[in-house]
């Protein structure tokens, strides 16, 4: 199998061994580089490859799990179905859908997005586009368009992931960091008042796009002018979901119970935002501009999330006949 973009050798020179500009030789090392590295070029052949290959093992183990469970037929438009409601009534819905087994399948589903997170970014720098179109990789429907485009771009000649990686600055640390917890602060504030005031929603894009681009915009204004360590950049970006926490508390948006059964889904997705941020900083020349046009996108997942979901309504109505004249009935009432 070869999962590289680059021209076949001439034939005169068939009698030289290929050189590793030409041929990539599939490793277990190799595919560990690709899908969780952020420095292995991926070239559209490798991107399209491992999408097809990791979707269908990823549906096949749902599936299955679904059906050893639940006794139901998980169906690939059951799994490709952008709206959680939809997806909660094909596990069954209500007292019938395991919380346990929701559990597994979100936690199972975190490494599945880390790689197609990384894998879009590291693809679309290859194709020459800005890299701040991996966030799209999380967008319903929109991700489907952009993994198609992405895997039918030629290369634009770059052979890797450029990522210096120089000692960090200590100059205006403290800066960077407290706006970049400013910016995810009002990324936060403006979703939340979006989704749970204008539009009476609790959808993915409060709760998984929402913290992604916290992550991402918090890890990039502090990597912007210095490069930061990884693990500060992280620290950083939790800071920025745990403020964003307490003050939903201290506004009694949120009850603490939800939202401590929140914070680790919404911290863990923080953290993949963060790593994608940093990189971006540390690695392109992209326009801070980018950022906000990233940001503006959650609004839009939001009122399309709404739209999808509206639900049925259904009249119920319910009487009962009495055998008595009226004034002998209102004696009767209390």
């Amino acid at each position: 199998m070869r999962l590289n973009d680059a021209p076949m050798p001439d034939p005169a020179s068939a009698a030289a061994p290929p050189s590793e500009e030409h041929r990539v030789r599939v490793t277990p090392r190799y595919l560990l580089r690709l899908w969780f590295g952020l420095r292995e070029r991926v070239g559209r052949r490798a991107y399209l490859i491992s999408g097809v290959v990791l979707m269908a093992f990823k549906y096949s183990t749902d599936a299955l799990l679904v059906s050893s469970v639940t006794g139901r037929f998980f169906s690939p438009l059951d799994y490709i179905n952008p709206s959680l409601a939809m997806r909660t009534k094909a596990l069954g819905g209500g007292e019938a859908s395991p919380q346990e087994l929701l559990i597994v399948m979100a936690i199972f589903t975190l490494p599945f997005l880390w790689i197609g997170l990384s894998m879009t970014m590291r693809r679309a720098v290859d194709a020459g586009l800005s890299p701040w179109l991996s966030l799209l990789f999380f967008i319903p429907g929109v991700n489907y368009l952009t993994m198609l485009l992405l895997s039918a771009l030629p290369s634009k000649g770059r052979s890797s992931w450029p990522l210096p990686s120089p000692p960090p600055v200590v100059d205006q640390r403290l800066t960077s960091a407290c706006l970049g917890v400013a910016a995810g602060l009002g990324i936060a504030g403006v979703m939340t008042g979006l989704s749970v005031y204008a539009l009476g929603a609790y959808g993915a894009s409060l709760f998984l796009g929402t913290p992604l681009v916290m992550g991402a915009a918090t890890a990039y204004i502090h990597n912007r002018k210095h490069p930061r360590k990884l693990t500060e950049t992280i620290f950083v970006s939790m800071i920025s979901v745990a403020v964003a926490g307490a003050c939903l508390m201290l506004f009694a948006l949120e009850g603490l119970f939800c939202l401590v059964m929140a914070l680790p889904i919404a911290g863990g997705i923080a953290m993949l935002g963060a790593v994608v941020g940093r990189a971006i900083a540390l690695g392109t020349s992209t326009p801070s501009a980018h950022v906000l046009a990233i940001a503006l996108v959650l609004p839009a997942l939001a009122g399309a999330e709404v739209t999808l979901s509206v639900p049925t309504e259904r009249e119920v109505s319910t009487s009962r006949e009495i055998d008595a004249p009226p004034e002998t009935v209102w004696r009767h009432v209390v």
